[in-house]
């Protein structure tokens, strides 16, 4: 059975990720692996260990929300530890798990990435950040 959806569905949805990109987009630069197909799984890639390293920019938003539920309690103002930052990519920048870049003074690292799949098709990226050193 084919899929239930027309193309411009599909394409409203990736139009909407690079939107929410564009509100405060940034550039990063990292040097990663080439990918490869995985050999037990075809529709899988994998970075190729035997691969020469490759510099890549990728067009993202690097952003924030809370980590865990909300609790209230008394602090002052503006103030939170309770943040935690993440990457979102549209489907044309693949994200890998373990880059590094630096962005707002800091050196981070990309968490296990998920492909965000609406139609069965991926319409973006996204990853949580952890600070590297």
């Amino acid at each position: 059975m084919g899929a239930c959806y027309n193309m411009s569905e599909l394409t409203q949805l990736r139009k909407g990720i690079t939107a929410m990109i564009n509100i405060n987009p940034i550039t990063i630069t990292t040097v990663r692996m080439p990918t490869k197909t995985d050999p037990f799984d075809a529709t899988n890639t994998i970075p190729d260990p035997f691969g020469t390293p490759v510099t890549v920019s990728i067009k993202c938003r690097v952003s924030h929300e809370e980590k865990g539920a909300f609790i209230v309690t008394e602090t002052n103002a503006g103030m939170s530890t309770n943040l935690g930052r993440f990457i979102i990519s549209d489907y044309q920048n693949v994200l890998q798990e373990n880059m590094t870049f630096t962005e707002l003074g800091k050196k981070w690292r990309v968490g296990a990435v998920d492909p965000l799949i609406k139609f069965s098709d991926i319409i973006g990226y996204q990853a949580p950040l952890y600070e590297a050193k």
